[in-house]
């Protein structure tokens, strides 16, 4: 296959945006319950406070994060702002990234939120996501992505928390085998996500030849875990993400990354899954046996695609038949009506209701084309004219359309949004595909043609193939639960079917 058919996604922009926004924000006094909002979180403490964490990646610095807790008095509507900024630097596939994420909260002097904003910077690529009440819980969403800019409404209960980072001090009277539990809102996705936190265990920690006493907290948010260590004042001292360790730092210390010029690892094929055996020809096997191995799947994972079956699971190893979409058997019992019409409504990030978008999908789908060639036709103007790039970005459909840019996200939104816009249900997938010998984290979408058809317009292919392996479907809020995944899982190869004749698959190449 061609380099420029270009292969794998930025997952990992996922894990950060949700690994660095939940930072376990409680109260000792509530940690036998539910955090009920910032009014249990903030009320009766004083929490003005700075803090510098240092971002490691195997022991190398690529990058820093800062959060600020603030009151003002004199202003009863904002009196409360909670703030943080995120720095990293790294490499994919041999290109230098970096990136800045800001992240912002203000509460009345009732500690109700009034105002959040998420902003998302890199290599010329801006996105912002505002948020404001304008009654009881009701707010008002703007997103500013590129240029383009588009409003919607959103609940925010008031115990939901949006951000808040400085708290940790509040944790410290966590008695080991107790739990707390909230809920988040992550401005990035714009989902609510519950959040369990559990006091593991004592232990000491070495900090610049020193040992520390700290308690261990784990934060579990859909199967993601986040290792917190805090001392007995309740300060963080070190954390621990599926991506990387964050330790407590001084400014200059932070600071100092941003000179750094050490090489930043290859990222994303650090989280590749490694591959054991062969796949002698991955576009065109008929269809593969494949052991997991290193971290229980949910039979529920599999269920997002009807061309993989989970033959044998346990909690330690897991064996799947995946088939290419191009002899899948013929699954012609319809979904649920109301499973369609949701994969037919615009999204924040999946416009398909934005007359550019539909101007550009009535010019793609003429009127009268049946849905499949419709789905075909999608999938062949994405591959050929978004050009294949690595982009840190939160994909808009919009905004892809506009630039005409980007990996298999960018490819996959704006397919999955023409597609809607076009009268055609259409998903977005998230798994594994294999590439160079690995299985890395990629993206495609699928379409309702009488069936649920799987196309790939990153790589051209008009049936995916039986590489390509779905746990995940749904935009952010969904796919947070492949996160537990990374670092943890391995694959070997049982079976290779034989090849499909050739022209069945539909690959260009």
């Amino acid at each position: 296959m061609k380099r420029n058919v270009f292969r794998v996604t930025v997952i990992f922009f996922w894990i950060l945006a949700t690994a660095w926004l939940v930072r376990y924000e409680l109260l000792a006094e509530y940690f036998a319950h539910s955090i009920r909002g910032y009014r249990s979180l903030i009320s009766g403490h004083t929490l003005l406070a700075d803090s510098w964490m240092r971002i490691l990646y195997d022991g190398s610095p690529i990058g820093y994060s800062y959060s600020n807790f603030e009151v003002n008095e004199a202003n009863p509507v904002q009196q409360y702002l909670i703030e943080n900024r995120l720095f990293v630097r790294l490499t994919m596939l041999g290109e230098n990234r970096s990136f800045v994420a800001d992240a912002s909260a203000s509460l009345d002097m009732l500690y109700q939120l009034q105002e959040f904003s998420f902003h998302l910077s890199s290599s010329g690529y801006r996105i912002l996501v505002s948020g404001k009440r304008y009654q009881r819980d009701r707010f008002y969403i703007h997103i500013y992505n590129n240029g383009q800019h588009s409003r919607t409404r959103i609940q925010v209960p008031d115990d939901v928390l949006v951000y808040s980072p400085m708290t940790e001090m509040m944790m410290r009277d966590l008695p080991v085998g107790q739990q707390v539990t909230f809920r988040t809102l992550d401005p990035a996705s714009l989902a609510t996500v519950p959040v369990i936190v559990t006091a593991l265990r004592k232990e000491m920690l070495e900090i610049d030849g020193t040992n520390i006493e700290t308690t261990v907290l784990k934060a579990d948010m859909a199967g993601m875990n986040i290792f917190t260590w805090i001392n007995s004042q309740g300060t963080a001292l070190k954390q621990e993400t599926p991506l990387w360790t964050m330790q407590r730092c001084s400014m200059s210390e932070a600071l100092a990354t941003l000179n750094d010029d050490t090489p930043a690892p290859d990222i994303l094929r650090r989280v590749a899954v490694p591959c054991e055996g062969t796949i002698s020809e991955p576009r065109r096997c008929s269809f593969l046996r494949l052991r997991l191995r290193g971290a229980a799947i949910d039979p529920a994972m599999l269920s997002s695609s009807s061309r993989q079956v989970m033959e044998h699971g346990s909690p330690t190893e897991t064996d799947i038949r995946v088939c290419h979409a191009a002899v899948m058997q013929d699954d012609s019992r319809p979904p649920d009506d109301e499973v369609l019409a949701a994969a037919t409504r615009p999204t924040a990030f999946l416009q398909a209701d934005d007359p550019a978008i539909r101007r550009k999908a009535s010019e793609i789908v003429p009127p009268g084309t049946r849905p499949l060639e419709a789905a075909q036709n999608i999938c062949d103007w994405v591959y050929k004219n978004v050009r294949k790039e690595m982009r840190i970005t939160l994909p808009s459909a919009t905004d892809v359309l506009a630039n005409l840019a980007g990996d298999c996200n960018e490819h996959t939104y704006l397919a999955a949004a023409l597609g809607r816009a076009a009268g055609i249900p259409s998903r977005v997938l998230v798994g594994l595909a294999f590439h160079e010998g690995q299985f890395f984290y990629h993206a495609w979408p699928a379409f309702y043609a009488g069936q649920w058809i799987e196309m790939d317009p990153t790589w051209g292919q008009k049936r995916v193939d039986a590489t390509h392996l779905a746990f995940v479907e749904g935009e952010f809020s969904n796919q947070v639960q492949i996160v537990r995944l990374v670092g943890q899982l391995r694959i070997s190869v049982q079976e290779e079917g034989p090849p499909i004749p050739e022209g069945s698959s539909d690959d260009p190449d």
